[in-house]
């Protein structure tokens, strides 16, 4: 992923910003007298948030129409503020004409990618195998197939437990296959509504 921030800092009454700092937790990443972007290549692997500091002088005192002194200055401080970006890894789904099971990381990634929870599988004419994956650490699945004109089938699917790489070769993880072989071939549509 490649990360560009760019800080904006508006003065209003407050004096000129005089540092800018990135930090990734108390890491300081980059730190610039000048407002500057953040750029940088990262291999997104956790959850990351990078905080951005912009560090302001006091500001400039101000005068009545007399030129007395009107109200206290702004004294110098520090702004925060963070972007934050958070993994996440897809649910797979698809219908096709293989009478195998879901075996390895390529079966899964061959499917429909989707963050949903909930999807429709559309099984054509012929199709051998029909099937869902989801990473086996999702928080509270409550898996529900319901097959259109039949009502719920969730006890009819085979599950199995295949390891999946991420996105670009990332680091492996459980997911939960399942799935519905049919050798001989669904005879018609089916649509089989999920949510996991």
């Amino acid at each position: 992923m490649n990360l560009n921030i760019v800080p904006t800092y508006t003065k209003n009454s407050a004096g000129e910003a005089s540092q800018y700092r990135f930090k990734n937790g108390n890491n300081l990443l980059l730190s610039s007298s000048t407002a500057t972007t953040f750029t940088s290549s990262v291999q997104l692997i956790a959850n990351l948030t990078i905080g951005c500091e912009v560090s302001y002088l006091s500001g400039d005192q101000r005068y009545d129409n007399t030129g007395a002194s009107s109200g206290t200055p702004p004294t110098s401080g520090v702004l925060t503020a963070n972007s934050s970006y958070t993994i996440f890894r897809n649910n797979f789904y698809a219908a096709d004409g293989t009478s195998t099971a879901v075996a390895n990381s390529n079966d899964v990634r061959s499917g429909t990618a989707t963050t949903s929870r909930s999807f429709t599988i559309n099984i054509t004419t012929g199709n051998k195998r029909a099937w869902f994956a989801f990473p086996s650490n999702l928080s509270n699945p409550n898996v529900v197939v319901t097959q259109r004109g039949f009502g719920v089938i969730t006890s009819a699917l085979t599950i199995s437990t295949v390891s999946v790489a991420g996105a670009n070769g990332y680091s492996p993880i459980n997911y939960t296959v399942y799935s519905y072989l049919l050798p001989s071939g669904y005879l018609q549509n089916q649509f089989y509504d999920v949510t996991i």
